[in-house]
């Protein structure tokens, strides 16, 4: 299993100088590709925004809770870290 001190690791190789201009250099040979992704998101976000507001979506309570911890956890802070790197 990977502990959080081997994410702390692998977040501190990644800030160093090379691994930035890797990262760099992977987003932009990739930049359709994420575009595209991004685009998808939002196209399904929009799609469930829609289907919420006609009041034909169905969401259990684990799924939510489950969202609210990802959105808390995952992206407000681990997402975050990575923001320099971009």
């Amino acid at each position: 299993a990977h502990g959080p001190w081997r994410v702390q690791r692998a977040i501190g190789l990644l800030e160093r100088r090379p691994f930035r201009r890797l990262v760099a250099l992977a987003i932009e040979v990739h930049a359709d590709q994420l575009l595209a992704a991004i685009g998808r998101v939002v196209e399904q976000a929009l799609g469930l925004q829609a289907k919420f507001r006609a009041n034909t979506a169905f969401v259990t309570i684990e799924v939510m809770e489950f969202l609210k911890n990802w959105i808390h956890d995952h992206i407000l802070k681990m997402d975050m870290t990575y923001k320099g790197l971009i």
